[in-house]
């Protein structure tokens, strides 16, 4: 007999990135027979005790993380590195995946790493590509507790991105303040401070053009597939704010210059400021007026 309702158990798996588990192919009718031949076939692959993954499909990196969660059960959430991945504040590496749960004995196995937390506040769990996740806030402050210089790139990332910020993790800590990561996290915070936030770094370069009558540029555009702070099309001319903490690591350093090099072949030239140079902003205003003139003479 075939098994039954499988166009809803396609769909299923399509929206859980390749994946399903026992119960839920229970729930559709199948019998304990049909997923046993479903596993001689090759139809079904076994990823961990009761998922699988559907049609033989090699699972990607998402496909993973969401058998990780079928695999923990209801309420299991990604969290620490997983979690950082997925927010992409982190590198994929091929280790096991973190899941926390709360209010039940789950073990660890094989391929994925438990983490047993306290019940987690509805503002700390988010969705992402349909994939239950902490929050980018609580993801680092979790990072913090077992590796402190995973944690700083992480945040160096969700600052760059604005996926957290300073005001939103001070919010965190005042909630989870004796979470094991909350001192790391502290001096995390502590570094981060004393200079301009992103946003506001933003707005004081935007205001020193207009204050300057320079041409007015478009605001993080979304040009080949790249975020660009300040983009003047008819000059193919970008601007981006450079500052010690977004661009501190070395792979946050190679993904910029890779950035650039891409630009620049496409013919974008790109022009960085730091936020210690806005500390001299008549200097940045005649450099960027001077990039301006020559972008426009060689248009």
């Amino acid at each position: 007999m075939a098994p039954p309702r499988v166009t809803e158990m396609s769909a299923l798996a399509g929206r859980q990135h390749g994946t399903v588990s026992s119960s839920q192919l229970h729930e559709l009718g199948w019998s304990p027979a049909q997923v046993r031949s479903g596993l001689r076939s090759g139809w079904l692959t076994r990823v961990h005790r009761g998922v699988y993954a559907v049609g033989g499909r090699h699972l990607s990196v998402r496909g993973r993380l969401s058998a990780a969660i079928l695999a923990c059960g209801a309420g299991a959430v990604l969290s620490h590195r997983a979690a950082a991945v997925l927010w992409r504040l982190l590198e994929w590496v091929d280790q096991p995946i973190d899941v926390s749960v709360a209010d039940r004995n789950i073990r660890s196995r094989h391929g994925i790493r438990v983490h047993r937390v306290e019940a987690l506040d509805p503002r700390d769990v988010r969705w992402r590509h349909g994939l239950a996740v902490t929050s980018p806030s609580l993801t680092i402050l979790a990072l913090a507790a077992v590796d402190p210089a995973l944690a700083g790139e992480a945040w160096n990332e969700a600052l760059l991105h604005r996926l957290s910020s300073e005001g939103e993790m001070a919010t965190l800590l005042d909630r989870r303040g004796g979470h094991r990561g909350a001192g790391t996290m502290r001096r995390l915070l502590a570094a981060s401070g004393g200079g301009f936030s992103r946003q506001e770094a933003e707005r004081i370069l935007h205001r020193l053009i207009g204050d300057a009558g320079l041409p007015e540029p478009l605001r993080n555009a979304r040009i080949h597939g790249h975020e660009l702070d300040f983009w003047w099309p008819e000059r193919r001319l970008n601007v981006e704010m450079d500052g010690y903490r977004w661009h501190s690591t070395r792979a946050r350093l190679n993904r910029d210059r890779e950035r650039d090099a891409e630009l620049a072949a496409r013919g974008i030239r790109v022009l960085r400021f730091s936020y210690d140079q806005l500390r001299r902003p008549s200097r940045v205003v005649a450099q960027l007026a001077a990039a301006i003139a020559i972008a426009g003479l060689s248009r």
